[in-house]
């Protein structure tokens, strides 16, 4: 009897895991079609350099971060690792079980010798947090070691630059939306700081969803990195709604916003980007000064 029960309490646990795993795969779906309003959200802006988490060298890494069953799981086209394991403390959703990873990006983020890994990771945090956060481990004496991880911290979508001292910094992109707004959002990232306040770079928001008297239209088509910096290749448009178009707007037929193409360039001085002379009066349609 108690063999059978043994057996049956064995099974009833195993289809809880699955259904917990299907129920945050669904979530993940969620997430990742989360403003497919925009065309460009199909692809990333800047060329990012992590690598998949299906790759060997990832695998190792991810193993450091995840001591119970890492799986493979496929979501919106990609792998990515669904960890089984109980979200941390300090997470919004401690104690919860399952975490995803969805990018590692290895570098010299902590000093110009040292071998670093970022994990970007999904599932344990709230929208005020992005939703996610990302571990920072460095390889010490033949194994990764985990040194922090900070909840918001968003780094599934980076590329890597050279600081003055030799180590390496981030510029990542982040997509966000909340109350019909959409936010695509640049920022600078230095890992050695990780609670200092990301710097962030240049934003485009978009209001189409909002349904209010004026309509925005905005987003950043692609990022290109330069010797002295980079440009941002961007669109905006506006236009007044009239009675009849907002109340179109709010039964689902957003408007047709026409928009132009734009060009910013900046240059890093070492510590930041900043807008070339030539690039203000385009910056200041999207607000950036």
């Amino acid at each position: 009897m108690n063999a059978v029960t043994d057996a049956s309490r064995d099974h009833r646990e195993r289809l809880q895991t699955q259904g917990r795993a299907l129920a945050q795969a669904w979530w993940i779906l969620i997430l990742c079609f989360t403003g497919t309003a925009w065309a460009q959200d199909d692809k990333p802006v800047l060329k990012p350099e992590g690598v998949a988490t299906e790759n060997p060298r990832a695998v190792e890494a991810l193993k450091s971060v995840c001591s119970a069953s890492l799986e493979k799981q496929s979501v919106n086209q990609n792998q990515v690792a669904l960890c089984l394991a109980k979200c941390p403390a300090g997470t919004d959703y401690k104690g919860d079980e399952s975490q995803w990873a969805v990018g590692v990006t290895f570098g010299h983020f902590l000093s110009p010798a040292s071998e670093s890994a970022v994990i970007a990771v999904t599932g344990c945090e709230s929208h005020a947090k992005n939703f996610g956060g990302s571990y920072l481990l460095e390889r010490s004496g033949g194994a990764w070691k985990t040194v922090w991880y900070e909840g918001g911290l968003i780094t599934d979508e980076c590329h890597k630059i050279a600081a003055p001292d030799g180590r390496e910094l981030l510029v990542c992109h982040l997509n966000d939306s909340h109350q019909g707004f959409r936010e695509s959002i640049l920022y600078l990232v230095d890992l050695k700081s990780p609670k200092k306040e990301n710097s962030n770079l240049f934003m485009t928001v978009d209001n189409l969803e909002v349904c209010d008297s004026e309509a925005v239209r905005a987003s950043i088509d692609r990022v290109e990195f330069t010797a002295s910096g980079m440009k941002i290749y961007a669109r905006h448009g506006k236009m007044a709604m009239t009675p009849k178009q907002i109340k179109d707007c709010k039964a689902d037929r957003l408007p047709s916003v026409a928009t132009k193409p734009y060009t910013i360039q900046f240059t890093f001085d070492g510590d930041t980007y900043r807008v070339d002379a030539g690039s203000r009066d385009a910056a200041r349609v999207f607000e950036v000064r």
